[in-house]
């Protein structure tokens, strides 16, 4: 049996958090067994145009957000009006003209052509976690809007007399080029650093996703401490750090809102990390 192409259009910059999104979720999807899923990255309408004159495709999936996607508007779609096109949302884009918008929150009602759908976990992680001399708490993120860091470093220091904290702070493309994290993100987290037991580590070079797995799985436990961020979307820390199935620390943030009710509790506002663990 012949299946049915559907295009799954991303862009081409792999230092952004929307690029990853994408790309772990084509990675899952092109395992269908109803359809033939094919994964392009264009960076232009022209691109786009001749990707899709290439396949006879039923329907199109677009990665889309406004600053990764600026060529795809309204426009595009009375082209290509016998192909159905669907639409990811992110946090602030915009819905238009998608015959459907796939909601990246799991939280969310399906209300007509919109509709939600899980988060992208990954697979097989084969990693084995070796317990460390000293605990090790780490956390990642783009170096881009209120991460938590400097909190992170501050309960660990309120809460563990040893412990090493481990920051990886990559560059995004979008919002960080220019790598001003380094000057507004890393001296507050040094401003929280009060034990000679405690040691401090960030890093920012790009990892891929194993590295970056690998680097979760070795943790004690990985923690995000974000401020509630009301009416943002759902973050993409906690699908990397459910894979590797290590103990997991969060706040009550709104862009936790799919997995703070967890019984027992992991958000710091209820238990420290020692209790966590």
């Amino acid at each position: 049996m012949k299946f049915k192409n559907i295009l799954f259009v991303n862009h081409k910059e792999t230092q952004c958090g929307v690029y990853q999104y994408g790309k772990r979720t084509a990675d899952i999807i092109k395992k269908s067994d109803k359809y033939n899923f094919i994964y392009i990255e264009v960076d232009s309408e022209n691109e786009f145009s001749v990707a899709i004159n290439s396949y006879n495709q039923i329907g199109i999936l677009y990665n889309w957000h406004p600053v990764t996607m600026p060529w795809v508007w309204n426009h595009i779609f009375p082209k290509y009006n016998n192909i159905t096109h669907y639409g990811l949302h992110h946090e602030g884009s915009k819905l238009f003209n998608f015959d459907y918008h796939i909601i990246l929150d799991s939280t969310f009602e399906d209300n007509g052509n919109d509709f939600s759908v899980p988060r992208p976990l990954f697979e097989d992680i084969s990693f084995k976690y070796s317990e460390p001399e000293i605990p090790i708490i780490s956390s990642f993120g783009f170096g881009i809007g209120d991460k938590g860091f400097a909190r992170v470093v501050k309960t660990v220091n309120e809460q563990f007399d040893k412990a090493l904290i481990r920051l990886h702070i990559p560059f995004g493309y979008y919002g960080d080029k220019e790598k001003n994290s380094i000057k507004s993100i890393y001296p507050g987290c040094y401003n929280e650093m009060h034990k000679e037991g405690v040691k401090l580590q960030i890093t920012n070079n790009f990892l891929t996703d194993n590295e970056l797995l690998k680097f979760l799985s070795e943790s004690t436990i990985n923690a995000f401490l974000y401020p509630e961020m009301k009416g943002r979307g759902l973050s993409s820390v906690i699908d990397y750090a459910i894979s590797v199935n290590r103990p997991i620390a969060i706040t009550k943030s709104d862009m936790f809102r799919h997995t703070y009710n967890t019984i027992p509790s992991i958000c710091i506002e209820d238990r420290s990390l020692p209790e966590i663990i």
